[in-house]
């Protein structure tokens, strides 16, 4: 347990649950150093350090804000949500589900709004083609 130490549980079980395996060690050592969390955060942009099939896509039609959090709700999604973004406004806060899913839509900045710890994230990357649900089992 002692090698996750500084990482929340949001952060703890998204790194376990999502992350690819190979990337997971490189993961729970940098995501917890000040220094080295905000340079490895950018490799959010892009999901090429995630679990493929742990990733549902969602369409088109349902890319907007509402519809994102209408799917979220749709799976159980509580009210506030844990974020884990290059954007360091967004980094490591608690709020609101609606305000994150606001906050970080269309930014171009790699963000995981995580709403159940280890179960349900929404993920947003760089490009309108990377916003995915990230699930567990």
């Amino acid at each position: 347990m002692s090698d996750w130490l500084g990482l929340s549980e949001h952060e703890r079980l998204f790194i376990k649950r999502f992350v690819a395996r190979e990337r997971i060690e490189r993961w729970k050592y940098l995501l917890p150093q000040e220094k080295g969390r905000a340079a490895f955060l950018h490799r959010l942009a892009d999901p090429r350090d995630l679990r493929a099939e742990r990733m549902i896509e969602i369409p088109r039609s349902q890319q907007t804000p509402d519809e994102i959090l209408r799917v979220l709700k749709a799976r159980g999604a509580p009210r506030e949500a844990f974020v884990i973004s290059e954007w360091k406004k967004l980094d490591r806060k608690c709020l609101d589900l609606s305000q994150a899913v606001e906050l970080a839509y269309g930014i171009g900045l790699g963000t995981v709004i995580s709403s159940i710890p280890g179960a349900l994230c929404y993920y947003e990357g760089e490009t309108l083609r990377d916003r995915w649900l990230l699930v567990w089992p």
